[in-house]
């Protein structure tokens, strides 16, 4: 994250993780898991979420509604009565890019012997190296091969152990000592999560400034909030600052909870 008017950025020492951990261990029951909504109903007097949840209906009541979803997948959900026809047009059209992340977990940070940081932007089909765990005090260390687009299609389609492989491969090309390092690797692709199908959005010319101001617009008592409703689209800053924002409309009245 990053300090408003500032160029400087921070870490969550620990893991960007531990900050929904966090959250999730403050609402503790108050989380449902496992129980997707499919239609939000809406009107003057409030809202419903229908969810699907062990193969029967839960709904759930509320006098307002913060809906996160990416845009990639707020098109799975009905809305009765129908969201505006910018909102539905931002739906259809908002691309969202294909990425794919793979972790090299290491003995040693060898790099810095080498008196390197381990980042590095390439000219091959790893777009990228970046070197993780900063924070981290231990031995060990970790490098990221990021790839994006086509390039990022081609990786997803690998095994999970291909994606490993290629990605030392593609790493030991900017550290030849990789491989007497390497302990073992993980790998995230966007395009097959099916709660974000695709890592971020991107926009194509001229529809930024023609859908970004419909992105975040609340429709009657359904607020939306996340990275791309946002003026920091894909990234953590983002998204909170979205969240904020959809908080403070929220908070203009009083919002009770029930379920049903």
């Amino acid at each position: 994250a990053q300090r408003a008017a500032s160029k400087q950025s921070f870490l969550v020492h620990g893991g960007s993780d531990r900050l929904p951990k966090a959250l999730a261990a403050k609402l503790a029951e108050r989380i449902h898991y496992g129980c997707p909504v499919h239609r939000i109903e809406h009107d003057a007097t409030g809202v419903k979420a229908i969810c699907r949840q062990a193969g029967s209906h839960r709904i759930f009541e509320a006098e307002q509604l913060i809906c996160t979803l990416p845009f990639s997948v707020l098109g799975r959900v009905e809305f009765s009565p129908r969201l505006s026809p910018e909102k539905q047009r931002a739906i259809a059209e908002l691309a969202y890019t294909s990425v794919a992340r793979i972790f090299l977990q290491t003995s040693s940070k060898f790099w810095a012997a080498e008196g390197l940081s381990g980042t590095a932007l390439t000219d091959m089909p790893q777009m990228a190296l970046f070197e993780k765990m900063q924070s981290n005090r231990g031995p060990r260390g970790m490098l990221e091969n990021y790839t994006a687009g086509a390039q990022a299609r081609t990786v997803t389609a690998m095994l999970a152990e291909e994606r490993v492989g290629w990605a030392l491969a593609q790493a030991s090309a900017v550290h030849p000592a990789i491989a007497e390092h390497f302990e073992r690797g993980a790998s995230k692709c966007w395009d097959e999560d099916e709660w974000a199908r695709g890592a971020y959005p991107w926009f194509r010319p001229g529809t930024m400034t023609e859908l970004l101001p419909h992105l975040g617009r609340a429709e009657g008592k359904v607020h939306f909030a996340g990275d791309v409703t946002s003026s920091h689209p894909g990234w953590m800053q983002g998204a909170l600052a979205s969240g904020v924002r959809a908080a403070a409309e929220v908070n203009g009245g009083r919002a009770r909870t029930g379920l049903r």
